[in-house]
């Protein structure tokens, strides 16, 4: 949820019209939003006039969201450096690939701290052949901080999520230009 949301506030904040789908049950993001940033909780958001469509799902996809990845121009699949997540983005990525998506799809590390278990788990991630971002989000307070009042404030952490939203509107562009 917070990558989400600050992922929908770079591409707001680099001039783009973004629309955020909280399609988690919680809806954390349709009670905090980041400024900016329109959010709803309905399956239809307006189609017109948006430049990027962010969706946050809740942590492991399930079948009723295959309209959802049929749609997808990107999949973003978030994990933290742990064994435990790798194993459960299993059913992710058999989803994924059950439904025939032909998306791009990238996993994503997020809550990353330096040290042993980061490069465990990239190399682990190997085996389902599916890209890793290069842009790893650390570990850091200022991004569930953030979330109370919609805005992140800490430079470091902003700096992380705008590599991180460049790579994919990069990833964007050659998609739509292939």
């Amino acid at each position: 949820t917070t990558l989400s949301a600050w992922l929908a506030a770079i591409f707001a904040a680099q001039g783009r019209k973004v629309h955020l789908l909280d399609h988690d049950p919680q809806a954390t993001l349709a009670r905090h939003p980041p400024v900016g940033v329109e959010v709803s909780t309905v399956d239809d958001p307006p189609k017109e006039g948006i430049d990027l469509l962010v969706c946050d799902t809740p942590p492991y996809l399930r079948d009723e969201l295959n309209w959802l990845l049929a749609s997808a121009d990107l999949i973003l699949i978030p994990l933290k450096a742990s064994p435990l997540d790798i194993e459960a983005a299993a059913s992710t990525v058999e989803l994924i690939q059950r439904e025939g998506i032909t998306a791009p799809v990238r996993f994503v590390l997020n809550m990353v701290r330096p040290g042993k278990i980061a490069d465990e788990t990239l190399e682990a991630l190997q085996v389902y052949e599916i890209p890793v971002c290069k842009t790893l989000i650390p570990e850091r307070v200022a991004y569930v901080r953030g979330m109370l009042d919609g805005t992140l404030s800490d430079r470091n952490a902003w700096e992380y999520i705008e590599s991180l939203g460049n790579e994919l509107i990069e990833l964007l562009y050659v998609q739509q230009n292939d």
